[in-house]
This record gives structure tokens, sequence and C-alpha cells, in this order.
């Protein structure tokens, strides 16, 4: 397996979930079993040979470690840590319907488009 470019990202995101692990008293194997990945996978990712897992997988250890996704999404460098107003957004966003969820996302993809429109002008 090929190591991959070691970034203070990672290097915080391991420190995170090493943190995480060790309050909930959860090995490797523990976390991974109970989040449906291999241990191997997670091993690997704490060596840094398998980069910051995709957000589903993050949401899975998110919830085995008991914790919001907005805050393991942050640990991932996912999302900006000094915008309070996106982790507000983010928290609500949460909690609407899933209607509402579909609606929010068309007047987002409307704004962005408009956006990259008036950038291309």
């Amino acid at each position: 397996m090929v190591e991959v470019k070691k970034t203070v990202a990672h290097e915080e995101f391991v420190k995170f979930l090493d943190d995480m692990m060790e309050k909930k008293k959860l090995s490797v194997r523990k976390l991974a079993e109970r989040a449906g990945m291999s241990p191997s996978y997670l091993s690997h990712l704490k060596r840094y040979k398998n980069n910051i897992p995709s957000n589903e997988k993050l949401y899975k250890l998110a919830d085995v470690l008991e914790i919001d996704h907005d805050r393991i999404l942050l640990a991932a460098g996912r999302i900006p840590g000094n915008d309070d107003k996106l982790l507000g957004l983010m928290r609500t966003a949460g909690e609407l319907s899933d209607d509402d969820k579909r609606l929010a996302l068309e007047i987002i993809k409307k704004f962005v488009k408009s956006q990259e429109s008036q950038a291309d002008e």
C-alpha cells in the first residue's frame, strides 16, 4: 500500500479520532466493527496510509463515537472551523423535513448558479 501525503489536517484528524476513541474506550477493532469498516482500513488511516475518509464513512464514525456530524466534518477539514454561521446553518438543516431539505438544496443550487453566471460576465 502506498503511503499518502501526510498533512497537518490529516495529523489533526488522526489526533481527534484517537482522542474520541480514548474517551469512548474503543479500540481500532471495536470502532471499525461498529462503524461497518475493516480494522485494517482504520489502522491504515491512523498510519497515514489512507486518506481522510469520505463523508459517509465520517458520519458512521461520528455515530459510533456519539458526536455531531458537523464536529467530525470540522475535524476532517471538510468545513471551515471559523465559520459559525455555516455550522449553524448545517445544524438547522439537519432538523428540516426531507421535503424542506430538497427545497433548500434547490435554492442553494440556484444561488450558486447565479453567482457563477455573474462571475463569468
